[in-house]
């Protein structure tokens, strides 16, 4: 099937081109491998905005303390964030560390907040020698929790229920949120996990689900593959409501296709009403590197 391309899309491929060219002049003539990020393990736990991050992570001072580590400036790989998607006063910076697996680096870690919390990572710069990541977490604003969608194409599906309501115990809706970002600033596609549930301070007796996806169609992006599921875990202490999605676009890169893969996009509900959201999406293709990401949970 064919796809029309607008005048305006061919214009933003030639940017992302250039920019590509840009980059790997930048970076010594190498392509940086597609870079992943996976549901952590919890490697180390630190306080930020009312909220938890757990993993690989370290606490950095600043953004130019991140770039001041580098051995060589080429080794720091910026993105162009848009503005205003953290409160400034409450923003910290965490250093993530890198796995390598299977040829590719793996950037972990997870982000919990409790009833009446919202919490949000800004995926920042790479340092391409030492496979660190560098984000900023805080308080996340409308334009994190709610991008832009207009000019694509969405969907959504719902799970069923599991467990009985109960007036005796408390509720809590909460939801994780993942997007991707082209090079200049541009949202291009989202994953967004809603769990609806019930809790009674140790484990949670009812929860239901749904997702909403979003894709920048007017730019080639599409959904290629999504499944949807949910379950109680660890003997009822939380459950959990997933995605599986997979984005591609072909005129991004110009004749090499790019993906970006939600493997599994994560809402844990658990038994004291906190949320953790627990990432695990990565970007392939020839032109991935020049994709960012950002997160929220609430």
């Amino acid at each position: 099937m064919w796809r029309k391309t607008s005048a305006k899309t061919i214009t933003r491929c030639f940017i992302y081109i250039i920019v590509a060219l840009l980059s790997m002049l930048t970076l010594g003539f190498g392509l940086l491998p597609a870079h992943l990020v996976l549901a952590a393990s919890a490697a180390q736990e630190f306080n930020v905005a009312g909220g938890k991050i757990q993993g690989n992570v370290i606490p950095v001072v600043s953004q130019q303390a991140f770039q001041a580590s580098a051995t060589h400036s080429p080794n720091i790989q910026s993105f162009k964030v848009p503005s205003g998607l953290l409160q400034p006063s409450s923003i910290s910076y965490f250093s993530v560390l890198g796995q390598a697996i299977s040829g590719s680096y793996i950037y972990s870690y997870d982000l919990t907040a409790p009833k009446g919390i919202k919490l949000g990572a800004v995926e920042l710069a790479l340092n391409t020698q030492a496979h660190t990541q560098l984000i900023a977490v805080g308080t996340p604003t409308s334009a994190l929790t709610n991008p832009s969608t207009k000019n694509g194409i969405s969907a959504s599906q719902s799970i069923s229920s599991s467990g009985t309501v109960s007036p005796l115990v408390s509720n809590r809706a909460g939801n994780f949120h993942t997007d991707w970002w082209d090079p200049v600033g541009i949202h291009v596609n989202e994953v967004l996990d809603d769990i609806n549930f019930n809790y009674d301070g140790r484990s949670v007796t009812y929860y239901s689900g749904s997702d909403y996806r979003w894709w920048l169609s007017n730019d080639g992006w599409f959904e290629a593959a999504h499944n949807i599921g949910s379950s109680y875990q660890n003997n009822n202490t939380q459950a959990v409501v997933w995605t599986y999605d997979h984005m591609q676009n072909n005129p991004f890169c110009v004749a090499n296709a790019t993906h970006v893969y939600y493997q599994n996009n994560n809402v844990y509900a658990h038994g004291n009403g906190s949320v953790t959201g627990n990432v695990s999406t990565s970007d392939s293709g020839p032109c991935a590197f020049l994709l960012h990401y950002t997160t929220s949970v609430g």
